[in-house]
């Protein structure tokens, strides 16, 4: 009777590892095919030359226009305020604690 149960349950363990191993491989592969069958329907749409060449060539002149840099300073400047808030909080718990601190 033991087993029967024992080898009844490495059968139910070896179908769910099967059934595991079968979703893995989907989840895997799956965004890969998808990646390139979209890939290549893109590539086949009337003016795809055109958009591949716009978007690989650089238009320099918009690097004069201080719109361009708006959006930057402001991603950077909120990135900015909290690594070095981050910082300060780490340095002053560091420093609040019976560790020493070298700088």
């Amino acid at each position: 009777m033991a087993t029967q149960r024992s080898s009844s349950r490495l059968v139910c363990c070896h179908f769910i590892h099967s059934f595991v191993d079968q979703v893995v491989y989907f989840t895997v592969l799956f965004p890969y095919v998808l990646l390139t069958v979209l890939l290549i329907r893109g590539a086949t749409l009337p003016g795809s030359a055109d958009g591949i060449a716009f978007y690989l060539t650089p238009d320099l002149s918009k690097l004069r226009d201080p719109e361009v840099f708006s959006p930057f300073l402001s991603q950077f400047s909120f990135f900015s305020a909290s690594v070095l808030r981050h910082i300060v909080v780490h340095f002053l718990l560091k420093k609040s604690g019976e560790q020493k601190m070298f700088i």
